[in-house]
């Protein structure tokens, strides 16, 4: 879940430029083509970012935290360096 909101947060910029780019290149024209084209560019931007936020905060508290530990040289049960990992 993290990683996909991650990935739809992060292409809603795209969408606002393109939506963005319509609207200037529409030329100021009030036709029912461009009026739609960028309706549906800021419908699709805030839908990218009304999923894609809530997927962050709760993959977040879902995913454990992974820790890796680095032993020291001498430790009494090893003679060397040894990594720890904790899944």
């Amino acid at each position: 879940m993290f990683v996909g909101g991650i990935v739809m947060a992060s292409l809603a910029p795209v969408s606002m430029w393109v939506t963005a780019f319509n609207f200037l290149f529409c030329g100021g024209e009030t036709s029912s083509g461009c009026t739609k084209n960028v309706v549906t560019g800021l419908v699709l931007t805030g839908a990218l970012l009304g999923a894609g936020i809530p997927m962050i905060v709760i993959g977040a508290r879902r995913d454990p935290v992974a820790s890796a530990r680095v032993m020291p040289w001498v430790a009494p049960h090893s003679g060397g360096l040894g990594l720890r990992f904790d899944l």
